[in-house]
């Protein structure tokens, strides 16, 4: 059993000797592992729509606005503009964005993130403003370091 709390239960081999051969345990062995990714991905999910409060309407409009998958492509965005954090970094860090669930989506067009430099941290919140190509424009409306 798994987190999720499912669990996979593959039939036994053949009786007899034949039955028990290198091809049935290579079979199950692909599937667990098929198996395996298919939770790993459920996770995944499960993670990424936990830091969204987008709504279904709100992602088909950020769709129609030319982005693809716009929960992952406003973070990644998000993630590659580490100069939006006004503070600098402590012995020698270098402050950046966390991935993850850290870089929560609210109702467009505002994010809020957290951001560190492995000595301080602070959170932020953002708008953002999708420009043609597309391509995404960042604003900051607040900032604090901790």
């Amino acid at each position: 059993m798994d987190s999720l709390g499912t669990s996979v239960s593959f039939p036994p081999p053949p009786p007899g000797p034949a039955g028990r051969d290198s091809v049935y345990w290579q079979w199950v062995a692909i599937s667990a592992q098929l198996q395996s990714r298919r939770w790993q991905q459920a996770v995944r999910g499960w993670v990424e729509r936990r830091a969204t409060l987008l709504a279904l309407s709100d992602i088909q409009y950020l769709r129609r606005q030319g982005l693809e998958d716009p929960p992952r492509q406003l973070r990644d965005s998000l993630v590659a503009h580490p100069e939006l954090i006004p503070f600098p970094g402590e012995l020698g860090g270098t402050m950046f964005f966390e991935p993850g669930e850290n870089i929560v989506l609210l109702t467009p067009p505002f994010v809020f993130a957290e951001f560190e430099d492995g000595h301080v941290n602070g959170s932020m919140l953002l708008e953002y403003e999708i420009l043609p190509g597309p391509r995404i424009g960042w604003k900051r409306l607040w900032a604090r370091r901790e």
